[in-house]
């Protein structure tokens, strides 16, 4: 019974689950990517991850949407999905809305558009290390 359970999970296709249903969009992905478990407000010490694999932007990073209206975060261009993106990470590595927002400008640019991939990550000390500079007034040199 269980063997029967567990294929019936990595059987089921993602098309057939809708959009629409969240909850179940959200299970399905959580058993499917473990590492893109969304990170808490302060939690400092994990990667941010980017999986260009996943084709629903909702899940396809560790990076809870705590700020914005939408839930769409995306990376690679100059758009609200990686605004909304640099935002979150800003937001979830400080717990400070107004660094967040008086930053995410520059955080998309140096990290999100830049340094483009289809997957990656963006390790927990180097966001620490970006945040840190500015927060001491000054600037990484890419």
């Amino acid at each position: 019974m269980l063997s029967n359970s567990l294929n019936n999970l990595f059987n089921h296709s993602y098309q057939e689950i809708p959009y629409s249903d969240y909850e179940a969009c959200k299970k399905l992905y959580s058993e499917k990517y473990p590492e893109l478990k969304k990170l808490k407000v302060i939690q400092t010490d994990k990667d941010v991850i980017c999986n260009g694999d996943l084709d629903d932007p909702r899940f396809n990073t560790n990076i809870y949407n705590y700020i914005g209206n939408l839930e769409e975060m995306n990376w690679g261009y100059a758009g609200t999905g990686p605004w909304l993106l640099a935002l979150n990470i800003l937001y979830t590595f400080t717990g400070d809305r107004h660094f967040a927002y008086k930053y995410v400008f520059d955080f998309r640019k140096d990290f999100l558009m830049e340094n483009f991939c289809k997957s990656m990550s963006i390790s927990a000390e180097e966001v620490n290390q970006w945040i840190w500079k500015r927060q001491q007034g000054g600037h990484i040199v890419q």
